[in-house]
């Protein structure tokens, strides 16, 4: 007894350590199942995930390439099959627009890149094969501008729809024509016997007469055409009444231009294709069409060999400048339009050609009296006067086929160029 006494503390701390033990093991095995259990469980789902991923069948389109989930032997070729698939599509993507961009402007013909430009005797175009480099050239620049020389008058006769003058009448010419019918009623009124003397009819110099003639003769001008185009409205070469020899580089430029005013020209036909009159029409004036960058340039200058991108916000809010695919042209439109059929021109002219993008409108009301003052009657609608300024794009794909030498030198630099 005296010994269990003296190791009272031994026996008590012994006892503790064993049931301490056991509850440990207790609590340790009980953890260990849960634990075993829960990974267990976390295995089943993974596996089971696993194998729903694998299921799932990817294809890359056009790749001729299948598999069941993201094999991971399979990741290289699937990003080089995208990356191929890429490049290709923007290879295409290219080539189409470059395709389209060339509609109504050249064809091609014995493996030859050749112009076309309107002809108004047979009222479609036509191809003209012997005017630029890399052709076979038999003509001189004196034919081209005879053939010129017809296009531009076709121009207004089709937008006018009459040989009629597209410009409202003039006082002078008002004036004369009044002279001329009041000499034609005057010989066929009888004479008045007034004081034995043979007197011409009273009421033919009455002033009325000639505010109602007036009145009526602007009248007549605005429903015998189905608008006003100015005198000036189209771009017109300095050389051609000049009976000057065009140099390739000009006739170049000509082709530009025509394609250009060719595009403008049939936009306006679609949106005026059912009017009669001015009074029906949509575009009721055309004032002006203007092609070309600063200081006459026809491409906005870019430096090309420096940045093959093109891009130069300071020249426009594309900042397109021309690149290694294509050159910039800016067209500037001035005319008077219904304002609800302005979308409908803007989709006429980017139906014309891709290349074109608007880049900003201007508008400004155009009062009806002030306009009826100066012998515009422009119908019963309100009109805008709008200033459109568009960028044109000209795919070098084509272009540089049809570009004289001395015209691509005046480009600068053309590092960039494709040949």
């Amino acid at each position: 007894m005296n010994a269990i006494k003296a190791n009272l503390f031994l026996i008590v701390l012994g006892a503790v350590v064993v049931l301490g033990g056991g509850i440990l093991w207790w609590w340790s095995s009980d953890k260990q199942v849960v634990l075993q259990q829960a990974m267990e469980d976390r295995a089943k789902q993974e596996k089971t995930i696993r194998s729903a991923y694998l299921k799932v069948p990817i294809e890359i389109p056009g790749g001729g390439m299948k598999f069941q989930g993201a094999v991971a032997d399979n990741v290289i070729k699937v990003r080089e099959v995208i990356q191929k698939h890429t490049k290709e599509q923007v290879t295409l993507i290219s080539e189409t627009a470059a395709k389209e961009n060339e509609k109504n402007r050249v064809q091609h013909q014995g493996g030859k890149v050749v112009p076309l430009i309107y002809d108004p005797e047979i009222g479609k175009m036509v191809s003209l094969d012997n005017f630029l480099p890399t052709m076979a050239r038999s003509t001189d620049g004196h034919a081209f501008n005879r053939i010129y020389s017809r296009m531009v008058p076709s121009l207004l006769l089709r937008l006018v729809g009459s040989s009629s003058p597209a410009v409202a009448p003039t006082t002078n010419e008002i004036t004369l024509a009044f002279e001329a019918d009041k000499a034609a009623r005057l010989s066929k009124a009888p004479l008045d016997l007034k004081g034995g003397v043979l007197q011409p009819p009273t009421g033919l110099a009455d002033p009325k007469m000639l505010q109602d003639f007036t009145k009526k003769f602007v009248s007549n001008r605005a429903a015998n055409i189905k608008m006003y185009v100015h005198e000036n409205a189209f771009v017109i070469e300095p050389w051609m009444d000049k009976g000057i020899e065009p140099t390739e580089a000009q006739i170049f430029e000509t082709f530009v231009h025509q394609w250009i005013q060719e595009d403008v020209v049939r936009s306006i036909m679609h949106v005026n294709e059912k009017s009669k009159n001015v009074g029906e029409s949509a575009v009721k004036r055309l004032d002006k069409i203007s092609i070309g960058g600063e200081g006459g340039a026809l491409f906005v200058a870019g430096a090309r060999a420096a940045d093959a991108s093109g891009i130069d916000f300071s020249k426009s809010m594309t900042g397109r400048t021309g690149s290694g695919e294509y050159d910039v042209v800016m067209l500037n439109i001035s005319m008077i339009i219904d304002p609800s059929k302005l979308n409908a021109f803007c989709e006429a002219l980017y139906v014309q050609n891709n290349g074109y993008t608007v880049l900003n409108i201007k508008q400004q009301s155009v009062d009806p009296y002030l306009a009826a003052s100066e012998g515009y009657l422009l119908g019963v609608n309100q009109c805008v006067s709008v200033q459109m300024q568009i960028e044109c794009l000209m795919f070098r794909k084509w272009t540089d086929k049809l570009m004289p030498a001395e015209f691509r030198r005046s480009l600068g630099p053309d590092t960039a160029r494709p040949r």
